[in-house]
């Protein structure tokens, strides 16, 4: 069950720090902490709904 949980969350944190790098490309940024910020916030939200933790 925890590998399962571990797998999902990174899932889950691969896909809002692809949305975060998207984010990142069309403001011309070049701040990094875009996509793990938004990675964060993604799990945090899909874990809440999910209750993983």
């Amino acid at each position: 069950m925890h590998k399962k949980v571990i797998i999902e969350s990174l899932k889950v944190f691969g896909v809002g720090a692809i949305i975060g790098l998207i984010i990142m490309f069309f403001m011309e940024s070049n701040n990094l902490t875009i996509p793990f910020i938004t990675g964060v916030i993604t799990l945090s939200v899909y874990s809440r709904e999910n209750l993983f933790f």
